[in-house]
């Protein structure tokens, strides 16, 4: 009985043709819940659209910094946090599906990490300033509020002529652009 209710809602509402093939033609008479349902559907236009780039920013940070993929995970995920204990870091190693124990000494040792504290039971570490600037400066790059460095002086990737680095170039340079764009319609609505 239900069905005969739909069949007959469905006759009086608009219905739509949809070809499959050259001799497959479907007819589908949707529900007016359905047609409102799709009338309210909008594309987005989100004002933040700093993963487009995520890929191009890890690569600067991995050739300029040179560190590993891996430990850039841990230095984001360590951030927020300010001071961590070895537990802590044991944490952020597990919740990463990471499992090498010498990851921590190996980021003491190359400067990222520092001792803060040494107390009876526990060492409490902290990231280093070198560990900060590079994720504020990763953190203002998504945002497009910094822009990647072009010069050689300043980006390796700009110092070795590869294929693969031009490739980046270019991109970096877009991504500058749309920085340079963003920022001008800012000042351009202030005025």
């Amino acid at each position: 009985m239900e069905e005969d209710n739909i069949d007959a809602r469905r006759l009086t509402e608009v219905s739509l043709h949809q070809t499959v093939s050259n001799d497959l033609i479907i007819r589908r008479a949707p529900l007016t819940k359905q047609t409102d349902y799709k009338k309210r559907v909008r594309s987005s236009k989100a004002e933040y659209t700093f993963l487009q780039f995520h890929h191009i920013i890890w690569k600067w940070a991995l050739a300029n910094h040179k560190i590993k993929e891996r430990e850039i995970k841990i230095l984001l995920y360590i951030y927020p946090l300010i001071t961590f204990t070895f537990g802590d870091f044991n944490q952020a190693l597990s919740e990463l599906s990471s499992s090498d124990a010498g990851t921590l000494g190996s980021l003491k040792k190359r400067g990222w990490i520092s001792v803060w504290s040494t107390e009876t039971y526990s060492t409490v570490y902290v990231l280093s300033s070198k560990a900060n600037t590079l994720v504020s400066r990763m953190h203002r790059m998504f945002m497009a509020e910094e822009e990647i460095p072009m010069s050689p002086r300043r980006n390796t990737i700009a110092r070795k002529k590869t294929k693969k680095n031009d490739a980046l170039m270019v991109m970096f340079s877009k991504f500058n652009s749309k920085i340079k764009e963003d920022n001008g319609r800012l000042h351009r609505g202030k005025d």
